[in-house]
């Protein structure tokens, strides 16, 4: 169940993000965390389906790994979650590479979302890549730190 919790938590941190961030995202980003969120929605529910079909049983998690294919939920539970797993990696992975080729996030930004995309795995903790890319979206672009020459006073000018 603790894997269906972070893909809810993340589902929840994705929706929220877009919301915000809205104004910098066009359709096909949109799209792309579209993909993600039915990715993050369908681990949960099929990992919800994996847990309440071992509730039904008095036996532990290795035994009702041995023969848990035979009870109802098990594997269409597992199945469910692995389509959610893939869609949440191809859609951060497209995500990430997609801001990065439109430059809302630098280099650094792309690679990073691109490497939180698969480590770690979606089904330990997933689309991490895509809420770093979403904060960083919400951070707004870096301003350059520029000295303003005008306030420096020459040296032996009396400052006034």
């Amino acid at each position: 169940m603790g894997s269906g919790a972070a893909a809810t938590g993340q589902l929840l941190a994705v929706l929220l993000g877009a919301v915000l961030a809205r104004r910098r995202l066009n359709v096909l980003l949109l799209l792309l965390l579209a993909v993600v969120a039915v990715g993050l929605a369908l681990e949960a529910i099929g990992n919800q389906r994996v847990a309440a079909s071992i509730w039904q049983t008095s036996y532990g998690d290795e035994e009702a790994a041995a023969i848990g294919p035979g009870f109802e939920g098990f594997e269409s539970g597992h199945a469910l979650a692995g389509t959610g797993d893939m869609l949440v990696v191809l859609g951060g992975l497209a995500f990430a590479l997609t801001l990065g080729a439109f430059r809302r996030v630098g280099p650094g930004g792309t690679v990073a979302g691109v490497g939180l995309s698969v480590i770690p795995p979606p089904w330990i903790l997933p689309a991490v890549g895509t809420v770093l890319l979403l904060a960083l979206l919400l951070r707004g672009p870096r301003q350059a730190v520029r000295s303003d020459t005008s306030i420096v006073t020459p040296p032996g000018t009396p400052a006034t």
